[in-house]
């Protein structure tokens, strides 16, 4: 209904959503064969402890207390198409409860069952106590992927599925993306993954150069004759604003300092972040920790505070001034 009012007495149609009801009946006959790969895979100690069914996707949930390794998925895909392929018809039947688990039918432990139960099977490979819709035949679910698998509390893991027209649709999204990655790099899909490690080498070895010249440009700065400003107090300390694009970047400036200054207290600002590092001689006298709140919310050791600067940098410098006077 799209406006209007309903009333009580008035006469309606229903219809059943045709595509989508056969995307549904496909992913929860899929859930049924990976269930017994799964128990073949995994051991018959692993049960069903959840399930979700769409039309694009399915979930399947199992108590597990590690990840799925990437073999055991694979292994587990590999039966579940090899059932798929092999048309397993499906039949059903009316049954007592006893007599249907005495012959071992899956079921859920937790679940309550009637005295009479209905009994799915696809061929004589899995059978399930089950009231869902299905395929009459497992050559009808189609394609089969398992998208991925991932801890969903302690000792429970889940098994995201894809079926049917839903993972031709993602393996031909997939191929597509493979194929632009690799024009984008220049390669054939097959070479993408040793180009994509070479590339990630040489990125860190531009990285470390990169690092190895960025430090080299802190030591000419503070080693340069306007570079090093060191005040005195009860102690020696250094107050100044640096250029440091990153927390890292800024402790690094305050090893410099320090380098410099020997003993002495270092406060560094940059941005909206600062660094105070006292040396190892003075922390007995001074506790970085009990500085940090002249310059705003922080934390770290007596040694090595880093933080949030909450207030102007010359009104945290002025107070730090007061403090080591």
């Amino acid at each position: 209904m799209i406006t209007g009012d309903v009333h009580v007495g008035e006469k309606a149609t229903a219809a059943v959503d045709d595509q989508r009801r056969r995307q549904i009946m496909r992913h929860h006959s899929a859930t049924h064969l990976l269930h017994k790969a799964v128990r073949e895979t995994l051991g018959d100690q692993v049960v069903q402890k959840g399930s979700w069914v769409g039309p694009d996707h399915t979930t399947f949930d199992i108590p597990l207390a590690r990840p799925i390794g990437k073999d055991e998925l694979g292994r587990i895909n590999k039966r579940v198409m090899e059932k798929v392929r092999a048309a397993l018809p499906f039949h059903e039947s009316q049954k007592p409860y006893k007599e249907a688990v005495a012959q071992g039918a899956m079921h859920l432990f937790e679940e309550k069952y009637g005295d009479v139960v209905r009994v799915v099977c696809f061929g004589d490979w899995t059978c399930e106590l089950c009231g869902g819709t299905h395929v009459q035949n497992t050559a009808d679910i189609g394609t089969a992927v398992i998208v991925s698998e991932s801890s969903i509390g302690s000792g429970l893991r889940r098994i995201d599925l894809v079926v049917g027209e839903a993972a031709d649709e993602l393996v031909r999204r997939d191929r597509e993306l493979l194929s632009e990655l690799a024009k984008s790099f220049n390669a054939g899909p097959e070479q993408l993954p040793e180009r994509i490690r070479a590339l990630r080498s040489e990125l860190k070895e531009k990285e470390r150069d990169l690092a190895k010249v960025r430090d080299q440009l802190r030591g000419a700065r503070v080693g340069a004759p306007d570079g090093l400003a060191v005040k005195h107090g009860r102690v020696d300390y250094v107050a100044e604003t640096v250029d440091a694009s990153s927390m890292e970047e800024l402790r690094a400036y305050a090893d410099r300092y320090l380098e410099r200054v020997k003993s002495g207290v270092v406060t560094l600002i940059a941005g909206d972040k600062f660094v105070i590092k006292v040396s190892n001689d003075l922390v007995t006298q001074i506790d970085a920790t009990r500085l940090k709140d002249f310059f705003g919310t922080g934390g770290g050791r007596p040694q090595l505070v880093s933080g949030k600067l909450t207030v102007p940098a010359e009104e945290a410098f002025q107070r730090l001034a007061e403090a080591l006077s």
